[in-house]
């Protein structure tokens, strides 16, 4: 076996002399020094060390019917104040998973979230609606907005004022998508098409929170509108108690 260093780049840290291996905020380098020439080029493969495959597994306990159907009856009554999409986040505390609405601005193609907040648990991800024909799956604005936001994300598509609708659940970490189980997801009735409705009935008497409907925005034509895509961002971790 070839004995090669590994160099890890830090800041004020001197690369060393010689061959070796360097491992940067942009990946893995080999830094090759012969008597003709020096060279810093990426590194596809290190010699001597096993190989490693990409991997995935879901540890984040099943998601509850009721939670699901609070976010599905949050949707469906933004669809009818606005016929626009909406998301809220969910988080994970020792009393089981909760609802969070951000602050948002929405429309029909779209929303942007003010996701800055620092809530009570950790975070776990996101659960945003598709309306009208539009079914669930992760759109390119979806993933590029989920790139580096670790955690579990949901879409709910086909939202109108009918119970059935469509669902997409994948994992990201990293910027590696992954897909999730829909068993994982609890209280799902098939119906037709792809559909589904959920087996709730405490979702008959569940009022929506006052503050959910007062954190929904359209977009204003307002050229002076500052977008919350300036501030968006994963979530802060909850503060710890003293």
């Amino acid at each position: 076996m070839i004995d090669v260093k590994i160099h890890l780049k830090k800041p004020g840290v001197k690369t060393p002399k010689g061959t070796c291996y360097v491992v940067a905020k942009n990946g893995a380098f080999i830094k090759r020094e012969e008597w003709w020439a020096r060279a810093i080029v990426p590194a596809k493969r290190i010699v001597g060390l096993d190989e490693e495959q990409t991997s995935f597994q879901l540890l984040l306990p099943p998601f509850p019917a009721l939670e699901l159907a609070k976010a599905h009856k949050f949707f469906r009554q933004t669809y009818i104040r606005f016929g626009s999409e909406a998301c809220v986040l969910f988080y994970h505390t020792v009393d089981g998973y909760k609802i969070h609405v951000p602050q948002q601005c929405v429309d029909a193609g779209g929303v942007e979230c003010d996701t800055s907040e620092v809530l009570p648990g950790d975070v776990c991800g996101s659960i945003h609606s598709h309306v009208g024909g539009v079914k669930a799956y992760h759109s390119i604005v979806d993933q590029q907005d989920e790139e580096y936001w670790d955690g579990v994300h949901i879409t709910l598509g086909v939202i109108t004022t009918r119970q059935d609708f469509s669902l997409s659940v994948q994992a990201v970490v990293n910027g590696h998508r992954f897909p999730v189980d829909m068993d994982w997801t609890q209280g799902l009735v098939p119906v037709k098409n792809g559909r589904f409705v959920i087996d709730c009935p405490e979702i008959e008497n569940w009022v929506i929170p006052e503050e959910w409907t007062e954190r929904v925005h359209p977009f204003p034509n307002d050229a002076n509108f500052i977008s919350f895509k300036e501030i968006k961002k994963p979530p802060k971790p909850r503060k710890e108690g003293p």
